[in-house]
């Protein structure tokens, strides 16, 4: 069973992912993080990219389908895989998109299934001072009202 949780960490889960046809070196391409860059070649991974080039930094060109994989897949290590990058080169590229890294969805995920946990200790969190007080004051009050005067006095 283990090992067929590791194998699916490495399946497109909303794929097939193609490399993009009539790509021509020496042409523009858009880039999703860099804006216009000059295709200077195209990638040796699973899935051949462009490779774009801007202030002479070379790297892949976001787009198409891998600006697709970056918002729909959950886990970064598909597409690292595919596209012969890191998964730290994943979310980087997922925060300047301004997406949130696998790791927050999966505390909010978890945040939103136990609402009174912290998600980093697994402790729950403590009760607020003030709605114990109100309550029990409240409690006071009404068995106060309910209580029988003695000799006239409240």
């Amino acid at each position: 069973m283990d090992r067929m949780l590791r194998l699916d960490r490495h399946k497109f889960h909303f794929g097939p992912y193609r490399t993009p046809m009539r790509v021509v070196i020496g042409t523009y391409l858009p880039c999703a993080i860099r804006g216009g860059v000059k295709v200077v070649g195209m990638s040796k991974a699973s899935i051949p990219w462009p490779i774009g080039e801007r202030d002479d930094e070379q790297e892949l060109v976001v787009y198409r389908g891998l600006l697709r994989a970056l918002r729909s897949e959950e886990e970064p290590e598909p597409i690292a895989t595919a596209w012969g990058i890191t998964a730290a080169k994943v979310n980087d590229w997922r925060q300047a998109l301004g997406m949130v890294t696998f790791e927050e969805r999966k505390r909010r995920f978890d945040a939103k299934l136990r609402p009174g946990w912290r998600s980093s200790t697994h402790q729950p969190a403590p009760i607020a001072t003030t709605t114990v007080n109100h309550r029990t004051s409240r409690i006071v009050k009404r068995n106060m009202a309910a209580a029988p005067k003695v000799n006239g006095r409240d």
